[in-house]
């Protein structure tokens, strides 16, 4: 104990002596300290224990915003990014097909017209097929013409 002196030694005959009990006062005022220490202790466990879960919760609590952050800003970025390529992308879309359409339709002018015979069986064994894959009832139709087929073969 750094407040008593260094040549003081505790006599071993007065350690060795009972302890005398305490009056009452001096028992309440006692009991009133401990409850006090207990109540400072929990104040400041209590207030400890605030701070270490404030740090604790800091970089996570950071992590999930940055992440919810960034999840908006991606939403966003998204949305900019559907609306700045709706237009091109359509474009892309609508002008391959259309030209696939018209030249379709010109093949089967011209098929129809009769100026190619080996190109009307393409043409018909195609438009047949596309008839069986719009159509459930003519696709077992000609699912069953395809095996009558194969099996007189």
């Amino acid at each position: 104990d750094p407040l008593l002196p260094s040549s003081w030694a505790p006599n071993p005959r007065e350690l060795m002596a009972p302890v005398a009990p305490l009056s009452p006062p001096l028992v309440t005022s006692a009991a009133a300290l401990a409850e006090a220490l207990a109540a400072a202790r929990t104040a400041a466990s209590a207030a400890a224990l605030q701070a270490a879960l404030a740090s604790a919760l800091a970089v996570p609590l950071a992590a999930a915003l940055a992440a919810a952050l960034a999840a908006v800003l991606a939403a966003a970025l998204a949305a900019a990014l559907a609306a700045a390529l709706a237009v091109p992308l359509a474009v892309a879309l609508t002008v391959p097909l259309a030209a696939a359409l018209a030249q379709l339709a010109r093949e089967t002018q011209r098929v129809k017209s009769g100026k190619d015979s080996a190109s009307f069986v393409e043409w018909y064994g195609l438009r047949q097929l596309m008839e069986c894959w719009f159509n459930p009832h003519r696709r077992l139709q000609h699912n069953t013409q395809l095996k009558r087929r194969v099996l007189y073969i």
